[in-house]
Formats: structure tokens, C-alpha cells, sequence
């Protein structure tokens, strides 16, 4: 007997579109699998298929389901290898990937906006989407001997979605896969490559500067990754903009640290550049949110990690001139600590040529009002003791913000006055000549730790 309904956690139903694939779907040896069910706006036929999700393997995390001979899907056909192909989903983002795994590689999908194996990959996969790829075909000659459609009973970006709502680590996704190294010169990197990024748009989360932010899945591999579009200026005009836009690819090529957001990939489509990068649980705002700075040794963890990062860059000659609670990242480990990464490069300029007045007005330095005055790495220190000032609202900082009563340079002088931010209080200096560097800073939270004889909290790192 065949279910009634698909099952409740059936992601989707193979319905048989030829004799062939119906022949498999009323093999006795298959009927646990088998459901019927009425498709929208027909009140009076059944059709039958497969049910695929997690209840055919539950005791696998990533398999939802085999096809062949020796598969959960039994496949009666000598000409069928013993695992033909499979259905399996990405261990963080949950993505649903079809895999070809027959001896002959005649296994594909079909769709009218289909996303095909890459030849360059030793393995045949490809991300399984509802928009794309709506039908599957396998052997025979021909590779069409038994042909289904697939139905989704949700699109896959909501499955997506929800899945890893459940799971707070899992909130945009973790990535730990091995560095790429980044090509050495711009040229390439804005060149198209052979191995193009292939990927489907899940959703924007954000805008930075120069460009929109979306999450992406990675047509080959499953990943979700951050998807920066730039638009290329017209190189009709004056090149400031298109110059600006290749800075910002430049310093993410350049830039490799454990605090800053990892540079993956770029490339060229149409007027456009892409730029990948790894994608994180949220921003700042999201950490405020939970209480955390109301601890003072997250608040020190937490700025050792930004100046580390600042320390790199200032080590490159590279001033961010952006720095603010929207482009500073975070993810939790699998033992719940908080590791912080500066993003969104937009501004970022070599210190010898910077002098364009650019930022975020309540986080700017004074001294980036000064039209044409040469700015350094402590504009950055400025506005990490700003971001400090939000994140823990100091002298009702935060507040004033967002009531739109804030006065940047009074507000953050009466901050800089708080007993509970004593230690970073010179971060503020309106002369830069009397802001500390990042290394300093750094070392003068070390030497607290010390005199004090408290674990720093970044040693438990």
C-alpha cells in the first residue's frame, strides 16, 4: 500500500514521467518509499513517486537518499550500478546536492534554467534547486531511460532557512574549509576565470559600500558564502570609481588574518564585479543584542581581536576608514566563544593616497572633516573606540543614536570619561598624534592581564 500523503518530512517527491520510472515506483521492493498524491488543481487522479528527506536514512546526517541496484531506491536494471546516484545535503549549509555516482555517468538533471555537473571537478555534483533543476533522468543509451520530475512541497531556501534557524551557530553558516590563496595581482583577479564561481542568490542580507551583499549557495560545492556586487563605474567618466572599486579588491586580495573576513574569489559578469567571501552569523548588532558587552571581559576579548586586526592592516599600510558595529562579524565555535572579524573593504585606501573624505558620520575621526589633510592608521582607533561606545552605551551612546540626538564629538568625549572604559579612554583623543596604535593598545592589555594575574581571556582562545 502507498501513503496517502507524502510523508511530514519528505523535502520533495520524485513523480515518474516515463513507463520505466512508474515500473520502479510499483516495485514491491520500493514501497516503503512509494506515497500517492494529488497535484495542485487536480481533484480527481492520484499520481505516485518517492518521497525524499531525512526519514528514508535517519540514521544519516547528510545522505537523504541512494538510487540503484543496491540502493534505497531499488533499480532491477543490470545496466545500473550498484549506487547509480544520490540525493545528499552540505554538513553546514543543508543545501540539497544531487551526486552522480555511476560507473558510466549518466545520471543528470534536466531544467529550463539548468545548472549543469562541472567538467573541472573530480566529482559529478551539482546544488539540487527547485527553481533549476526540475527533472532527472538516468540510464540507458541515451541517459533518459527513467526520467522524474521533482517536486518540492517547500522551496529549498525556506527548508534552508528554517533548518538552520534551530541551530544558533548555523544562523548564516560556518565555514572551515582550507584558505584559498588569492591570485597576486588585480589583473587577475578581476580577470574571468575557467572555474567560475557558479551560484543561486538565497537572499540579501546586506549593503555595503559600493555594492549589495547576498547570500549565496555555490552551485558545485553547496556552500553558502557572501556575495559583495559592485557595479563597474563607467570608463567613460574621470576612473575615481572604477579605481576605488579595484582598492577594495586589491586590499581583500592582500589581506590575510584570522580577524578579517577571508577574501575567496572574484570575478567579472557584464558591468558587474563579484566578490565572494565567507559568510558569518551576523554583525555586531547581533551580539549587542545578547547582553554580551555587558561582560567586561568580552568587551576586552572583543577589542583584542579588532586591534589585531587593525595592527595587520596598519602593518600593510592599509586603513580601513570604515570601522563600525556593520562591518565587524561574528561567529561562535563549537564551544560557544565569540571570534570577531572586520569586513566590507569598500574604503579602504594605501595610507600614502589617503585623503578623500569618506566613512560613517557618528564613527568618523575629526580629522577626516579635514578636507585634504593626510589621514593614518589612528582614524581606524578612533572608530573602533566609537563602535566600543555603541556596543556598550557608553554615557547613553547607543541611545542617542538612535534617538538622532547624538553629538559625535561631545558623546564620545563623555564615553572616553567612563571608569568602565578607563583603559581605552586616549582611543579618543581628538590630535591623533596622542591615540595609541593598535600594538600598543594590545600590549597595554596584556600588561593589565598580568599585573593583575588574570587568564586573558584571548589566551583561552
Amino acid at each position: 500500500m502507498f501513503r496517502t500523503s507524502p510523508h511530514d518530512a519528505a523535502l520533495f517527491t520524485l513523480l515518474p514521467m516515463n513507463e520505466a520510472a512508474e515500473g520502479i515506483v510499483r516495485d514491491p521492493a520500493n514501497s516503503h518509499l512509494a506515497t500517492s498524491l494529488r497535484l495542485s488543481g487536480d481533484t480527481t487522479n492520484y499520481t505516485i513517486g518517492f518521497d525524499i528527506g531525512p526519514h528514508v536514512r535517519p540514521q544519516s546526517a547528510e545522505v537523504l537518499a541512494t538510487i540503484g541496484r543496491a540502493g534505497d531506491i531499488h533499480v532491477p536494471d543490470p545496466d545500473i550500478s550498484r549506487e547509480h546516484c544520490s540525493f545528499q545535503r552540505h554538513r553546514q549549509s543543508r543545501e540539497v546536492m544531487f551526486y552522480d555516482m555511476s560507473s558510466n555517468k549518466n545520471s543528470s538533471l534536466i531544467g529550463s534554467d539548468l545548472q549543469r555537473f562541472n567538467p573541472g571537478y573530480a566529482h559529478r555534483r551539482v546544488l539540487l534547486d527547485w527553481a533549476s533543476n526540475t527533472q532527472l533522468a538516468f540510464g540507458g543509451p541515451d541517459g533518459r531511460r527513467y526520467m522524474f520530475r521533482i517536486l518540492w512541497h517547500t522551496p529549498v531556501r525556506d527548508i534552508v532557512e528554517n533548518e538552520r534557524a534551530g541551530d544558533p551557530r548555523q544562523a548564516r553558516t560556518l565555514l572551515h574549509e582550507p584558505s584559498m590563496r588569492p591570485p597576486s595581482s588585480l589583473a587577475t583577479l578581476v580577470q574571468p576565470h575557467p572555474n567560475r564561481y557558479r551560484y543561486i542568490r538565497r537572499a540579501r542580507i546586506g549593503r555595503g559600500s559600493f555594492g549589495k551583499v547576498f547570500l549565496v549557495a555555490l552551485v558545485d560545492s553547496g556552500e553558502h558564502v557572501a556575495m559583495k556586487v559592485v557595479r563597474l563605474p563607467d570608463q567613460t567618466g574621470d576612473g575615481r570609481a572604477a579605481a576605488r572599486v579595484h582598492m577594495e579588491i586589491e586590499a581583500l586580495a592582500h589581506s590575510s588574518h584570522e580577524h578579517i573576513v577571508r577574501y575567496r574569489w572574484s570575478q567579472v559578469y557584464g558591468q558587474n564585479v563579484e566578490i565572494f567571501m565567507d559568510l558569518k552569523m551576523g554583525t555586531l548588532h547581533n551580539v549587542i543584542s545578547n547582553g554580551v558587552f555587558e561582560d567586561e571581559r568580552q568587551v576586552d576579548l572583543f577589542m583584542h581581536q579588532t586591534l589585531r586586526a587593525l595592527d595587520y592592516l596598519a602593518s600593510q599600510e592599509v586603513i580601513h576608514r570604515d570601522i563600525k558595529p556593520d562591518n565587524i562579524l561574528y561567529s561562535i565555535d563549537e564551544r560557544g566563544r565569540y571570534h570577531y572579524q572586520i569586513a566590507d573593504f569598500g574604503l579602504a585606501k594605501l595610507i600614502p593616497h589617503a585623503r578623500s573624505y569618506v566613512g560613517t558620520y557618528e564613527y568618523m575621526a575629526p580629522e577626516m572633516n579635514q578636507r585634504g589633510q593626510p589621514q593614518t592608521s589612528k582614524v581606524d582607533i578612533w572608530s573602533l573606540f566609537a563602535t566600543l561606545a555603541f556596543a556598550t552605551n557608553a554615557a547613553g551612546f547607543r541611545d542617542k543614536l538612535h534617538s538622532r540626538t547624538l553629538n559625535p564629538d561631545v558623546d564620545i568625549a563623555a564615553a572616553a570619561e567612563e571608569p568602565s572604559l578607563s583603559r581605552f579612554k586616549d582611543m579618543a583623543s581628538r590630535n591623533p598624534a596622542y591615540r595609541p596604535t593598535a600594538r600598543e593598545l594590545l600590549d597595554r592589555l596584556d600588561r593589565l592581564y598580568a599585573e593583575a594575574g588574570q587568564v586573558m581571556p584571548w589566551g583561552l582562545m
